[in-house]
């Protein structure tokens, strides 16, 4: 395996290519979630999804083999996100998750990223990150929003986002899953538009606190909050948006520990996510 582990390839996966290995290799963790990678029609399906971001997708290799998959998607403070890794079942080792990394990192380095934002959505990453010696930065949990006692009813309004505006309409992160903002929402409409996997045509609005406008997205599985403009939120501001988001549409949303310290709320489950991040 060690001859294997030094002519491992991290290259581009494009959705033109077959599928059918990337679907293979998901397969042991998507059957049972029913996402993304269950199949190759899903797969290139995503692919082209991914490039519209505007991002890449990647797949470390030896020969017609995939070991793992990730994409990624700068954003435009400079860091890099890599999300949707998974490691093949049976290749699980460090120097694999190393070599992923050090691929992601190379990649980053080409694009003048500043840094890696490695969000790990399934623990399979986290056991292959610890193996390598990283350790997570941030966790997350899946809250109720409708649980929020804190913060008051804000102003807000309904609003419709085509998909072809998501590029120009610059969002930054809030609260909710860390992925980057084009590629929640870009996700949310080709979803809705496929029927897949529970998600519903996308439910906007806009959140008005002390001068700010705050874009709320529920997709029909979760509620993400994003930013109109790089403004400094304050913490107080995360009770009263996500109450103001319950009075509209019940549901789930990612937070951070700091998030859900602000809000004064508590995890749906014990199911912990992480993310890491690595300066370059």
């Amino acid at each position: 395996m060690q001859e294997i582990f030094k002519r491992l390839e991290f290259r581009p996966y494009l959705y033109e290519e077959d599928a059918e290995p990337v679907a293979d290799m998901h397969c042991s963790a998507e059957i049972l979630e029913g996402f993304w990678f269950d199949k190759a029609d899903n797969c290139k399906l995503h692919a082209k999804l991914i490039a519209r971001c505007p991002g890449s997708s990647w797949v470390l290799a030896y020969g017609n083999v995939i070991f793992a998959h990730v994409d990624f998607v700068k954003q435009a403070n400079g860091e890099l996100h890599a999300i949707c890794a998974r490691i093949h079942e049976n290749y699980r080792f460090p120097q694999v998750m190393k070599a992923l990394l050090d691929g992601i990192k190379r990649e980053a380095l080409k694009r003048n990223a500043k840094a890696v934002v490695f969000f790990a959505d399934n623990e399979q990453i986290d056991e292959s990150m610890s193996l390598i010696g990283q350790k997570p930065d941030r966790t997350y949990r899946y809250v109720n929003i409708s649980d929020v006692t804190e913060g008051k009813i804000l102003r807000h309004d309904r609003v419709i986002l085509h998909q072809d505006d998501i590029d120009e309409s610059k969002f930054t992160p809030f609260i909710g899953i860390p992925y980057p903002p084009s590629y929640f929402l870009n996700r949310a409409y080709a979803a809705a538009d496929y029927a897949l996997f529970s998600h519903e045509k996308p439910l906007t609005f806009d959140v008005y606190y002390k001068g700010n406008t705050f874009f709320a997205c529920y997709d029909g599985r979760e509620w993400c909050v994003l930013k109109r403009g790089d403004f400094k939120a304050e913490k107080e501001a995360v009770a009263s948006v996500l109450r103001t988001i319950a009075e509209e549409r019940i549901g789930q949303i990612l937070l951070s520990e700091k998030a859900m310290e602000a809000a004064n709320i508590e995890p749906i489950n014990d199911k912990v996510y992480h993310d890491y991040y690595i300066s370059l």
